[in-house]
């Protein structure tokens, strides 16, 4: 959670230096149009990636590890977690020592859409999105 009260130079600063620590990566924002997926990237827009995702449960209170208390919780977020679980397996393909090569894509301006993730598959751009619910609920 960040302090309203910060500054933003303070915010940007304290994210870099926790990606520099590869404790989250940044998911930087793609058009998506072709490759290198980087070469369209825009660094204003971007989404954070934890490195565990008990890092992220821990943070909204779920880090028992009572099985049977967590196993019928009903998460209003279980679409961000499973973001999140999915990101970091992605970025476990990756070199841990580079910086992270993870996009997404969102439409901007008129109706909300987005791609959870923007992945490079030989000379061709694979859409990822993660849906949480059973099969047959995606709009």
């Amino acid at each position: 959670m960040v302090d309203p009260e910060s500054s933003i130079v303070t915010v940007k600063k304290a994210f870099h230096l926790l990606c520099e620590a590869k404790v989250c990566s940044r998911v930087a924002n793609s058009a998506g149009n072709g490759l290198p997926l980087r070469a369209e990237s825009n660094e204003k827009f971007f989404k954070a990636l934890m490195v565990d995702i008990g890092l992220i449960s821990v943070q909204l209170g779920i880090s028992s590890t009572r099985h049977r208390e967590t196993a019928n919780l009903i998460l209003s977020n279980k679409g961000s977690l499973a973001e999140q679980f999915v990101g970091q397996q992605l970025r476990m393909l990756q070199s841990p020592l580079a910086e992270a090569a993870l996009f997404y894509w969102q439409r901007t301006g008129g109706r909300q859409g987005e791609i959870d993730y923007l992945l490079q598959h030989g000379n061709q751009v694979v859409p990822l999105e993660v849906k949480s619910g059973p099969a047959g609920s995606m709009k």
